[in-house]
């Protein structure tokens, strides 16, 4: 609470024992009086030359909007502020690698950075996050900390009729049902539908009116007469930039424009998100959404101590917890090696799955829950 910001790293203490090092505490500068850190979260960068490297990076989300990274010594290596809004919650979106079913669980490589405020949500790619984390922390890259830009790009997505609690981004198969239901849905000439996609981006959120909505992170390919018009209305507006070029030169006397003249830096791209799926629950606000690691389910907390399991494909409610008071939840894996049945040997290949673990801190209790089971 407040401004405190406190670093720990394992290692030797001075009692000579394992445990937590404290390595950096001080007030964060730069912040106003009454500003607070609404939201924190750690991501590590491997780095891999000769030797693998790894360092963890701390994100902090103030109440004023502004997003803060910074190492491992304390140094803030990125600082933007988005909107000015508090910021909820950091999520990372990480993508499978590869098609077998322990690379989709065990090895996923970040993505992207989510930044939750109440109204949209910032992406920044992992590239771009990256990038910038190295440019400012390799002595090279500038001479003086003066020279050294902490601004970043991020994409922002407006959310339509939902004050926005926590989010999850996730990339679901567009199944053959989906595809079909989706174009008689939509009406009208097949050539003004939306046309049916193998995979779709989704960004899920949870908060107040609606309780939950699934929104579609790239609009459809466009109808032929809609993109008929865009060239049309492109060719007409580059043809009157040229005029206005040429004509421009000859009042002038042919001198061309001031090119010393700074360009303003360009804004973050914005664009509105289309509500593909809502789920109405009046009087209970969703504060809090966990995806599984196998991306096929959500789990979701809401202001009225329920917890919720459901099923991204289908949209649908799996399990329902009340009663679950200052729960804590997460996913973990469970897997054993598979049994050969022709040769009746272990192999080394382990059948994993994905288990939900609620923590339930007044009762003392800890629950593992099976979606696939469903025990």
């Amino acid at each position: 609470q407040g401004q405190k910001f406190a670093l720990y790293k394992e290692g030797q203490t001075t009692a000579g024992k394992r445990g937590l090092r404290l390595i950096l505490k001080e007030t964060t500068a730069n912040l106003q009086e009454e500003e607070e850190i609404t939201s924190v979260t750690v991501f590590p960068l491997v780095t891999s030359n000769k030797l693998e490297n790894k360092a963890f990076y701390t994100v902090l989300g103030f109440s004023s909007g502004l997003v803060r990274v910074y190492n491992e010594v304390g140094l803030v290596v990125i600082e933007k502020n988005f909107h000015p809004s508090a910021v909820k919650h950091f999520k990372f979106q990480s993508q499978p690698e590869g098609k077998q079913s322990t690379n989709v669980l065990y090895t996923q490589s970040m993505q992207e950075l989510l930044i939750v405020y109440g109204s949209m949500v910032v992406s920044v790619s992992s590239l771009d996050l990256f990038n910038k984390i190295y440019q400012n922390i390799n002595p090279a890259a500038s001479q003086s900390s003066d020279d050294i830009d902490l601004s970043i790009k991020g994409h922002k997505f407006v959310i339509k009729e939902e004050r926005v609690s926590d989010c999850e981004a996730i990339v679901l198969t567009n199944s053959t049902y989906h595809q079909y239901f989706q174009l008689t849905m939509k009406g009208g000439m097949v050539d003004d539908r939306y046309k049916p996609v193998i995979t779709k981006p989704y960004i899920l959120t949870v908060g107040q009116d609606p309780f939950l909505q699934y929104n579609e992170k790239s609009s459809s390919s466009a109808s032929a007469g809609q993109l008929a018009q865009n060239v049309v209305s492109t060719v007409t507006s580059g043809i009157f930039k040229v005029a206005s070029g040429a004509f421009g030169s000859l009042w002038s006397g042919g001198g061309g424009g001031n090119e010393s003249e700074a360009k303003p830096v360009p804004a973050d791209p914005q664009s509105l998100l289309e509500i593909s799926h809502s789920l109405k629950d009046s009087g209970r606000d969703g504060l809090e959404v966990l995806i599984s690691p196998n991306k096929m389910y959500s789990a979701i907390r809401d202001s009225q101590n329920r917890v919720i399991l459901v099923d991204n494909y289908s949209r649908s409610i799996v399990q329902m917890w009340r009663g679950y008071h200052r729960c804590q939840m997460g996913w973990t894996l469970a897997g054993q090696p598979k049994v050969n049945s022709s040769r009746q040997e272990l192999e080394e290949v382990k059948e994993v799955a994905a288990v939900l673990v609620l923590y339930l801190p007044r009762r003392g209790l800890i629950e593992v829950w099976s979606p696939e089971q469903k025990v």
